[in-house]
C-alpha cells in the first residue's frame, strides 16, 4: 500500500496511510470527476505494477 500512496500522492490526490490501510475521503466539494481522477491514477498503478493480474487470469 506505501507504493500506491505514494503513486496518488504525487498525482496530487490527498489521502491517508494508516496502518497499511489508505484512507481517501469524499466531501462537499467533491464532484464526479474528483472520484474519477482517483480510479486513473489506481488503475495506472495497478497497470504498472501488475498489482491484480493474477487474479484476473483466474477468471474465466
Amino acid at each position: 500500500m506505501n507504493s500506491l500512496y505514494d503513486h496518488l500522492s504525487a498525482a496530487g490526490i490527498r489521502l491517508a496511510n494508516r496502518t497499511g490501510m489508505l484512507r481517501y475521503s469524499i466531501g462537499v466539494y467533491n464532484d464526479e470527476s474528483d472520484i474519477d481522477r482517483v480510479v486513473e491514477a489506481a488503475q495506472a498503478w495497478c497497470a504498472r505494477t501488475g498489482y491484480g493480474q493474477a487474479e484476473r487470469a483466474d477468471v474465466t
